[in-house]
C-alpha cells in the first residue's frame, strides 16, 4: 500500500510544476518535489527512533507517555500543515507561466 500512495505523490509533485513553473524551471521543480518527498520520508523515520528509545520498553508507563506525546506531536504538526495549506495555497497562479500550462 505505502508504494501505490507514493505514485499520487509523485504524479502530483509533476501536476504542481506543470500548472506553476514554466517550462525550463519543470525539471528543477520536479526533482526539488521529489527529494522533498524522500527527506520527509527519512525524517519520518529518525524522529520516531530518536523519541522511543529501547530502554521505554522495560519502563511500560514511561513508553507509553513517550508514544502518546509522539502520536500528539504528529497530529499536531498535520493539523497546522493541511490548515496553512488549505488557507494559503491556490489552485494555479494569476498568470499562467508558460503556454504549455
Amino acid at each position: 500500500s505505502h508504494r501505490i500512495r507514493l505514485i499520487f505523490f509523485y504524479i502530483s509533485i509533476t501536476k504542481v510544476s506543470s500548472v506553476w513553473f514554466g517550462s525550463k524551471e519543470r525539471s528543477f521543480s520536479t526533482s526539488l518535489g521529489v527529494l522533498s518527498l524522500t527527506l520527509g520520508n527519512l525524517i519520518g523515520f529518525i524522529i520516531p527512533a530518536v523519541w522511543i528509545k529501547d530502554g521505554d520498553a522495560e519502563n511500560k508507563e514511561d513508553g507509553k507517555k513517550k508514544f502518546e506525546n509522539y502520536m500528539l506531536f504528529q497530529c499536531i504538526l498535520v493539523t497546522l500543515s493541511a490548515g496553512l495549506i488549505i488557507i494559503i495555497a491556490k489552485e494555479g497562479p494569476p498568470t499562467p507561466p508558460s503556454s504549455n500550462s
